[in-house]
């Protein structure tokens, strides 16, 4: 019980950095309203909860995604697949990775984001 309690607050502080990194300049860029606390208050809270549900919503989709992959058995090679690829493509020389139709693809994703 007490090693279940240590990994869950480790991974918990761990996670902290994420949100250090990503939601606090998103919180730091919120229009919030300073003339009152009532209105620092409200909409801080407008914006947590829209937070909530989203991520809530999110991990509700995608956890019905993944449990009906399971099924099939195909979530267990369908992570394996995506990670050996990950690895490959982070350890594969330059050479390999550097050609035209991967260099197109990357250069399309990368425009599209941008």
């Amino acid at each position: 019980m007490t090693a279940l309690f240590i990994t869950a607050l480790s991974l918990g502080l761990l996670g902290s950095f994420h949100c250090i990194g990503m939601c606090g300049p998103l919180a730091f860029s919120l229009p919030l309203n300073n003339n009152s606390d009532a209105a620092k208050f409200t909409g801080s809270l407008l914006y947590n909860t829209g937070r909530i549900i989203t991520y809530s919503t999110l991990g509700l989709l995608f956890g019905l995604a993944g449990k009906s992959f399971s099924l099939f058995g195909f979530q267990q090679w369908l992570s394996i697949s995506v990670g050996v690829i990950i690895l490959l493509c982070l350890l594969a020389p330059k050479k390999w990775t550097g050609n035209e139709i991967f260099t197109k693809y990357t250069n399309a994703v990368r425009a599209a984001l941008g």
